[in-house]
């Protein structure tokens, strides 16, 4: 009987114990999740999305004057709340104006026309106001700018100018050259690398090509009015896979496969209110952009671009309205080794509408020497050629190109 009520006291206690036990967990977890509501979370930061973009936007240093590219540092956490840029239909105070020149070569006939006249032999400086005017002025470099190197074997056309004759790009007023093409490396990487430094030297920004592939491919951004440009370049016209840009070597950016630009016009947009791609690409003296050209054009609106402006084919190929979002297949020559040509530059104003606008400037070519058309006759021939040859576009009196219906 003893034993027996022993053995029930100890049952009791045991329960006891147990109830306390499970009320003391049950306290433990409560305090632990109140504390991880309080408590601030150490979950690895992302890396804000303006850093990135300096990364990919990063600038030579100037003091140096060769290409050393300095990268920020990061941030050890994003900010309470990032600045989003501002939605581009809203309207700019300023319109900006985006002046476009199609391939440009001073080499052979047009580097001896500027060695005999200077560069009103070449391009008058009164006919180039459409650059000198503009908020921000590109052109495709078609040619390395070195007395070094020798020309790449096996190749029909290779191309190299004077150093000297940088000068016609900065009286021009350009602020962007387009380097991704099958020119810049003709004369191999010392003369390539002397062109990246005579540009960062005359304060002519460049894209598509650099010293690695994060320099050729990144985007450069421009401020204008409050708005901010990213503009990007590649080339689907490469003579050698050697031309690559790679981690550890300078070349070309790329866009046979156009995945890479796509994700870096994704990037560009999240960082700027424009986005502007230029594209090396199409067959040589085909007015007729090939399908690739269309779905690629295409395929870059619908990933963010806001305007896609082509070059190589050294003809004029049409314009096509996507998503109100202008297309130019092809600006043709605008400094060149042509004897008679029309030709054409245009301009892109951004107004903050749902529409940019583009305006074609006409040119001629007479013994590699670019002017105003003045004749007109031949005005009303190119209008109606580039109508002909364009997608959905009326020209109107005032030479701006407006998609039917608009």
């Amino acid at each position: 009987m003893k034993k027996s009520l022993i053995i029930k006291i100890l049952s009791v206690e045991i329960v006891l114990l147990s109830v306390l036990f499970v009320v003391f967990i049950i306290i433990i977890v409560n305090e632990a999740a109140n504390a991880g509501r309080d408590a601030p979370a150490f979950a690895a930061s992302p890396v804000p999305e303006k850093a990135r973009a300096e990364v990919l936007d990063a600038k030579p240093d100037a003091n140096a004057g060769k290409n050393v590219f300095r990268i920020p540092d990061f941030p050890e956490s994003p900010p309470d709340s990032p600045p989003n840029p501002a939605a581009p239909n809203q309207e700019i105070a300023s319109p900006v104006t985006i002046a476009f020149g199609g391939d440009i070569l001073i080499d052979s006939g047009v580097k001896q026309n500027m060695y005999d006249g200077g560069r009103d032999a070449v391009l008058p400086l009164s006919h180039a106001y459409p650059f000198t005017q503009a908020d921000i002025a590109v052109v495709n470099m078609e040619f390395p700018l070195s007395l070094r190197g020798t020309p790449m074997p096996d190749k029909e056309f290779t191309f190299r100018g004077d150093p000297q004759h940088i000068s016609f790009f900065t009286e021009m007023g350009v602020d962007l050259a387009t380097l991704a093409n099958n020119h810049i490396i003709d004369y191999g990487y010392d003369a390539f690398s002397d062109t990246l430094d005579l540009l960062n030297e005359n304060g002519i920004k460049y894209i598509g090509a650099g010293i690695d592939k994060s320099d050729a491919m990144r985007y450069e951004i421009f401020e204008v009015s409050g708005k901010k440009i990213a503009f990007l370049n590649a080339s689907r016209v490469i003579p050698v896979v050697d031309w690559y840009a790679s981690s550890t070597k300078p070349g070309v950016f790329g866009t046979y496969d156009p995945a890479e630009l796509n994700a870096q016009i994704v990037l560009a947009k999240e960082n700027a209110d424009y986005v502007i791609v230029c594209v090396h690409w199409g067959v040589e003296k085909s007015v007729t952009p090939v399908e690739y050209q269309v779905n690629m054009a295409k395929g870059y609106i619908d990933n963010g671009a806001d305007a896609v402006i082509g070059s190589h084919p050294h003809v004029l190929q049409g314009f096509e309205y996507y998503k109100n979002k202008p297309i130019a297949y092809s600006l043709g020559n605008f400094v060149f080794t042509d004897i008679n040509k029309n030709t054409m530059a245009i301009t892109l104003t951004l107004t903050g509408g749902e529409v940019p606008q583009i305006k074609i400037i006409p040119y001629h070519i007479s013994n590699r020497k670019t002017t105003l058309m003045e004749n007109e006759d031949d005005k009303l021939a190119l209008k109606a050629h580039l109508e002909e040859i364009s997608f959905g576009v009326t020209i109107d009196d005032e030479w701006i190109v407006r998609a039917n219906g608009q």
